[in-house]
């Protein structure tokens, strides 16, 4: 599949993006939301990341979530055997590897060359829900 970004590059082998994808910080080096979105911002296209930044221009929803988030503490386990951790929930009485739900995005495609069939299948590898977008863009077999 290739995706062209404005001016007609072709992103899914542009070398720039791929070089700086190479250099991302391991996952484990990532610890909040405001990590993922340095990480992000470090390997979008600048108008891509431009929108998504923009958290639909007033901003309200993302400063809720900063401040929902911002309020959820993780009580410390000092001396507790974590060699064998359990991560597994069920949301809406479907089995996911962890508590974590991905939801469609609008202009997924400004993130990654594959846009939702990337979200999608970065889901199934690790057994996360996610919502599916019916998009006329996307077949729902692929």
């Amino acid at each position: 599949m290739e995706t062209r970004a404005r001016g007609g590059k072709n992103r899914s082998t542009d070398s720039s993006l791929l070089a700086r994808r190479a250099k991302l910080a391991a996952i484990s080096n990532i610890l909040n939301t405001r990590d993922m979105a340095q990480v992000a911002e470090s390997v979008m296209d600048p108008p891509g990341w431009a929108y998504y930044a923009s958290a639909a221009d007033d901003e309200v929803t993302l400063r809720e979530n900063e401040a929902a988030f911002g309020r959820l503490w993780l009580r410390p386990r000092v001396l507790v055997d974590v060699s064998n951790i359990d991560t597994s929930a069920e949301l809406l009485g479907v089995p996911s590897s962890f508590p974590l739900y991905v939801t469609a995005t609008a202009l997924a495609k400004l993130a990654d060359p594959e846009g939702e069939v990337a979200i999608t299948r970065a889901c199934a590898k690790v057994n996360v829900r996610t919502c599916v977008q019916l998009s006329p863009r996307v077949r729902l077999k692929r």
